[in-house]
């Protein structure tokens, strides 16, 4: 149903796809941008061995060993500032992305809705053609009868061969329609990306 082919297409289309990647890279960018808002915790740990070793009071001649661990909390007022427009310009960006989706979305359901409103058209348009083919194949036939006997003109003959032939071109343009629908309904959907190949290759 063109529901199900609106639904396929939502997850399968490449830009769409794309988009929520970069959206989720603008998400991660700015929760690490927000983290100027908070002070700076660093912890440190240091171990010493050494003959003498410094932190041993008075010195002697023998190897000691000394460790340290500490926590130093950090704040900077200019950083919170800078930050506040940092994360404004991410969410900033993050929307747009999201519109952008959302017009892609709209875009990507319009190509499909089209594509199969052509194919639902052309499937009764060639056999609409197909019965004018018989229909002037058969004008044809008589004609040639007729013309055999005396009774039709050589200009109606020519004129029901060429009738011949414009209804098998019509049949044969419904045709190429309904492929060309079919094509881009396969690209509306995604069902045309290329297929990687897997393992190596030469």
């Amino acid at each position: 149903s063109e529901d199900e082919l609106v639904q396929e297409a939502v997850q399968t289309r490449l830009e769409l796809e794309s988009t929520a990647e970069a959206k989720k890279a603008l998400e991660e960018a700015d929760s690490a941008t927000a983290a100027g808002y908070w002070p700076r915790l660093d912890a440190f740990a240091d171990g010493n061995l050494a003959n003498p070793n410094p932190r041993i009071v008075p010195s002697r001649e023998q190897f000691d060993f000394t460790w340290a661990v500490g926590a130093r909390l950090t704040w900077s007022i200019n950083d919170t500032f800078a930050t506040l427009g940092a994360s404004r310009q991410a969410r900033s960006r993050v929307t747009r992305i999201e519109a952008q989706r959302d017009q892609l979305v709209d875009a990507i359901i319009l190509e499909v809705e089209e594509a199969h409103a052509d194919i639902t058209k052309a499937v009764p348009n060639i056999e609409a053609a197909a019965r004018g083919v018989k229909a002037a194949e058969e004008s044809l036939r008589v004609t040639k009868k007729l013309f055999a006997f005396g009774k039709a003109t050589g200009t109606a003959l020519v004129d029901a061969q060429n009738a011949v032939t414009v209804a098998r071109l019509q049949r044969l343009v419904a045709q190429v329609n309904l492929l060309a629908a079919i094509i881009r309904l396969e690209h509306a959907t995604g069902r045309d990306r290329a297929v990687q190949p897997v393992g190596p290759t030469r």
